[in-house]
């Protein structure tokens, strides 16, 4: 399908876009560059990656809005060139970068800790990942997507592949969704899938309830986490209503990145489930000793598949090794799979931690956090207290009794709970809160991940 507009563009005619004169050395020569491109949602930004996937140029996506990430990443890894603002730069005294071809696209992940690592896929893994998703959801030429995440984000760059792979349109726009010019252009460019972050989808709500969506809206979408349960059953009967279908996704950067999406059919009386696993992609779920569980039981949730990472890069030495051998990746989930082989995720295995010798769930503490004071929530822990950090304008005393409901809700003893209101919770790109930005923001303490002795 050709472009409509300046805002709409097909993979086939984006690389036939003249380039400068830098970007043709580097094409022609790409095994002997490394371009950390500064990614985001506007069509010159979409374009670089795709070119330079295209052209086989090891490149390393950050953040257009990260300039911090962006120098840390160009001294790590040994960048020769950055991409940004539309022009392709050298950097002066660079040595040609060895490049394994297993490590083609490196992108930074965080998590929720605030610290970066590099995860290195191939090409092979990402574009093998975006065929699958694109059959999954049953992507067609006739499709157009529209840009809702960076393409420096891994779910992003899957929903921009997904749509390419399938010779659909996608409409890139830098406009946020919780303006009207947003859902304006959606609908003038007839917009058949949207793609969410999971903590987009309170706007999602809105914009579903007050008719704001596309008319020709086949797929609404949700990744970057887990969409807030109490809104789960509103998005399936308004998307419903409004004729489209609502698939949750799970995923991780370091498993290439989707791992399973949910079908609208079979979940409408199962809401929560994120689905099976999508085409080569294999689910188990462990015990801490390594044992598979039987359907029902919970554990820890490992995939195996083609398009796992190559392995953590932290240094142009990583970048030049091969593919790390990872026979099932652990993806520090905990969860649980049905008969069916539906996965349904409970949390973090990694977010159980002791205070003052009590055991503590952070994922129990926000979700029931966010059911008593009806507002988004965080939590962090130090060995003595438990802090909880409301999304919201109100003041809330020490004595609130919504606090006491919360402690009894725990089974804590209401001394070891901090309640800290802010007015907007720092989220990184993904959208997921960013613990370290809280701590400082909140004079509260990160501890360590893991369960605590």
């Amino acid at each position: 399908m050709a472009p409509s507009t300046d805002h709409a563009w097909a993979l086939a005619d984006l690389l036939r876009v003249p380039r400068e004169e830098e970007w043709h050395r580097v094409l022609d020569d790409g095994a002997r560059a490394l371009v950390v491109c500064r990614a985001g949602r506007s069509l010159d930004e979409v374009a670089a990656v795709l070119r330079l996937l295209d052209a086989a140029v090891p490149m390393v996506l950050v953040d257009s809005l990260n300039g911090r990430q962006s120098e840390h990443a160009i001294e790590t890894l040994g960048a020769t060139h950055v991409w940004e603002r539309g022009t392709l730069h050298r950097r002066q005294g660079r040595r040609a970068a060895s490049v394994h071809r297993d490590r083609m696209v490196t992108l930074p992940t965080a998590g929720s800790t605030g610290h970066p690592k590099y995860v290195s896929l191939s090409a092979e893994s990402i574009m093998g990942n975006a065929a699958s998703v694109a059959a999954n959801l049953g992507l067609r030429d006739d499709d157009v997507g529209v840009t809702t995440l960076s393409s420096a984000y891994s779910y992003g760059l899957s929903n921009v592949l997904a749509h390419a792979l399938a010779g659909a349109t996608m409409v890139c726009l830098d406009d946020s969704i919780a303006s009207e010019r947003f859902w304006e252009t959606a609908r003038d460019e007839g917009v058949t899938s949207l793609a969410f972050a999971a903590s987009s989808a309170p706007l999602v709500v809105t914009a579903l309830r007050r008719s704001m969506m596309p008319r020709t809206l086949r797929r609404v979408m949700f990744a970057g986490g887990g969409v807030d349960r109490r809104l789960v059953p509103e998005l399936y009967r308004e998307t419903a209503r409004v004729g489209a279908s609502l698939h949750l996704m799970y995923g991780q950067t370091e498993a290439g990145p989707r791992i399973a999406i949910s079908s609208s059919d079979t979940e409408q009386k199962n809401w929560g489930t994120v689905g099976g696993g999508i085409h080569g992609v294999r689910i188990r779920v462990v015990n801490s000793d390594g044992v598979e569980q039987q359907a029902g039981r919970e554990g820890r949730i490992q995939v195996a598949s083609p398009y796992i990472m190559a392995g953590y890069s932290q240094s142009s030495g990583d970048l030049a090794s091969p593919r790390d051998l990872i026979d099932w990746l652990d993806t520090g989930d905990r969860g649980r799979q049905d008969v069916a082989g539906r996965l349904w995720i409970s949390g973090r295995a990694d977010e159980i931690r002791k205070v003052s010798g009590y055991r503590i769930d952070l994922g129990d503490v926000r979700q029931e956090a966010e059911s008593v004071f009806r507002c988004s929530a965080a939590a962090l822990t130090s060995p003595y207290l438990v802090t909880v950090c409301l999304e919201t304008a109100d003041r809330l005393s020490s004595n609130e009794p919504l606090v006491t409901k919360l402690a009894e809700r725990l089974n804590l003893p209401v001394e070891l709970i901090r309640i800290v209101t802010v007015q907007k919770l720092p989220r990184g790109s993904s959208g997921k809160v960013d613990q370290v930005a809280l701590a400082e923001h909140t004079g509260a303490v990160v501890t360590g991940t893991g369960e605590e002795d």
